[in-house]
Parts: C-alpha cells; sequence; structure tokens
C-alpha cells in the first residue's frame, strides 16, 4: 500500500496498492522499502473513517484510531509504503 500525505492534517487520505514480483523480493531486486504497523482490531470495531484507493476512486473504511496512527506515523512531503 502507498500512502499519499494529506496536504491539510484533517484532509482525507489516499492510497494505492503496489504490487511486487515475489520472485524479485526474494533475489533481493526490489529496491522498495516498507514500513509495518501492526494493530488489533478489537471486539466490534468501528469503522467510521475512511482512507481513499486514488486509481478506483473508493473508499476503504478504517478505525478512528487506524486514522490517527496512520496520520501520525506519516508526516512526509512524498508517498509512503506500508
Amino acid at each position: 500500500m502507498r500512502l499519499y500525505p494529506a496536504s491539510i492534517f484533517n484532509n482525507l487520505l489516499e492510497f494505492d496498492f503496489i504490487v511486487r514480483d515475489r520472485l524479485s523480493i526474494i533475489q533481493g531486486t526490489n529496491t522498495v522499502s516498507y514500513n509495518y504497523v501492526s494493530y488489533i482490531w478489537g471486539y466490534r470495531p468501528n469503522f467510521t473513517k475512511a482512507i481513499r484507493n486514488r486509481e478506483h476512486y473508493a473508499d476503504l473504511n478504517i478505525t478512528p484510531h487506524v486514522d490517527i496512527i496512520v496520520r501520525y506515523f506519516y508526516k512526509e512531503i512524498t508517498p509512503l509504503c506500508l
């Protein structure tokens, strides 16, 4: 997932999916670095926030906690790979 920065902190976040060839990853020719986030949804998660897929202009619903994690995790001006 490539996350694009919001120009204003509270703006809708946008992303697209990155597809990589598994062989290139195994052989070490994949030059994209990734950041990881681990999160447990919990009991009855509340999906009240959204992040928009740029390619399909469709929203992926996320919890408010994930929204905050992603916003504070990512403060750069260039896309970030998750």
